[in-house]
Order: structure tokens, then sequence, then C-alpha cells
């Protein structure tokens, strides 16, 4: 099954948490209302006799009491949950750069047999196959034209790869950002309050807002810290998978212009550069001739 097919689930299924994390915050508002009440009166300080459970945190509750921002940070996290799974199942060695492919393409290549290569490449579809399509269907031009047209197809085809990584900064970018923000409101709203009652607050007022404003910046910079890490496991991942395609992609070019013309002259092929990013390139790998 293409990885396409799988798309729809994952999309799916985040509209499905979405709108399950919002219901889940329709009970706040009622949190809310019980809490105002308590709010009328100045909050009674803790006496020693409390236990460590009456002490206890909710952090369900904390969370449910952080407001829109809390929302966006939800819808931030699922997001990000399937981008992962997405990005687990496309950067793969089978979608780049399949071991099998490059096996039946070298059989057919011995056999003299283009068809069976093209055949091969149609069966395993990757950015291999892309690659290797041109070299076969372009095999009678020369040799440093379908060098260069080579590491054009696959460099087009990662910085697709990529592309498809990017939302994963994005995530680790803008999560500890709103984290702040839900921060910086909390604190209004808590200054606010203080205000508002005046003498007749105390510490223990202010630090239970306090505590609420901050729980957004704590669940900012948990979905920050994994996003990052992840994002960057995927980045190696792709540039080991992208050295790997760039020489399978050389050996097959000798295969054809050095081995397949033994009475060329004795240079070696120029090796397809492929430009994995914008202004990189992967290390080209110079033919022993």
């Amino acid at each position: 099954m293409k990885l396409q097919s799988f798309r729809p689930f994952l999309y799916l299924g985040t509209l499905i948490i979405v709108l399950a994390f919002m219901a889940t915050q329709g009970n706040a508002p009622a949190n809310a209302q019980g809490t105002s009440a308590a709010d009328q009166q100045p909050a009674a300080a803790v006496t020693p006799t409390d236990t460590p459970e009456e002490a206890g945190i909710d952090w369900m509750e904390k969370i449910r009491q952080g407001g829109i921002t809390m929302i966006a940070l939800g819808v931030l996290s699922v997001a990000g949950l399937v981008f992962i799974l997405e990005r687990l199942i496309a950067v793969r060695a089978n979608h780049i750069a399949p071991s099998v492919l490059s096996r039946d393409v070298h059989r057919a290549i011995e056999s003299q047999d283009d068809k069976a290569a093209l055949n091969a490449c149609e069966k395993h579809p990757s950015v291999l196959a892309s690659t290797y399509q041109y070299i076969f269907e372009h095999k009678d031009n020369p040799v440093e034209t379908i060098s260069a047209g080579a590491g054009d197809i696959a460099g087009r085809e990662i910085r697709d790869v990529y592309a498809r990584t990017y939302p994963l900064a994005v995530i680790a970018s803008l999560a500890p950002l709103l984290g702040l923000l839900g921060t910086m409101i909390g604190m209004i709203e808590a200054f606010d309050k203080v205000a508002y009652y005046g003498d007749d607050a105390n510490a223990s007022l202010l630090a239970d807002s306090i505590s609420k404003a901050l729980i957004t910046t704590a669940i900012g910079l948990i979905l920050a810290i994994p996003a990052i890490a992840v994002y960057h496991f995927f980045k190696y991942r792709i540039n080991t998978l992208t050295g790997i395609l760039e020489i399978e992609v050389e050996s097959i070019i000798n295969h054809l212009y050095l081995k397949g013309h033994q009475d060329a002259a004795p240079a070696s092929a120029p090796a397809a550069s492929v430009h994995a990013q914008p202004g990189e390139s992967t290390t080209t790998h110079t033919d022993a001739p």
C-alpha cells in the first residue's frame, strides 16, 4: 500500500483527537464557575494539618484551566504526532533508496535487459527508482548529460522529502512561544485579581493564579523538546539515505558507461551530485579510473 493511502487515516485521526480534546475543554467553564465563587473570598492559608493528599496538584485540572492557549497547544501536539507518524512511514530506505531495487537493476544490467530494469523501478517506487528511470530512458545520451539530469531529479525528490519534515521544526518553534503567551495572559489576569481585591488578597491567591499561568509554558516546552529532537533525527536520517542514493546512482552510471563501453576513453564518469537542500550538496564520490 502506498504512503498516500495512509494520510487520510492520519488526518481523520487528528480531527477525532482534536474534537475529543475540545470536548474535554467544555467542562472548563463549569469548573471556572465553581472556582469563581471561591475567588470572591480571600483564599485561606494552608494550615499545617493539611495532609499531602489534600495539598496535591491536579495536573489535568490545571491543563483545563489553561484557557484558549492550551487548546492551541493541544492542536499543535496532535499535529506534531501526526507528522511524526507520517515521517516514520515515509523516511525509510524503501521509500528513498531500496536495496532490493538496486539489486534487481544490477541483475538486469548484467543480462542487458533494460525492460526488466524499468519494470523493477515501477515495482519499487522511490527516489532511486525515479532516478534509474531517467538514466535508462536517456542512456543513449552523453554520460555528462545523464549524470547532471540524474542529479537534478534526485535533488528535487530529496528536497520534497525535506520540505515535508519542516513542519516539525515549525511546531518546535511555535509551542514555547504559545506557552509564553499563555503565561503572560495568565500573569496579567493574576495581577488584575490582586489589584481588585486589594488588601484582602494574600500570597495564596496570587500563587494559585501564577501556577495556572505557568502551566502553559511548561506544556509548550514539553511539546517543543521532543519535536526539535525528532526533527533533527529525521534530518540526519535523510542525509544518510541521500548518501546511499548518491552511491547507488554513481554505481549504475559507472556500470553502464565504463563497464558497458570498454572501448571508450578510460575516464571516470562524472558522479551525480544530489543537492539535498538549497545551498547544500552531499559529498561527490570520485570513481576509480
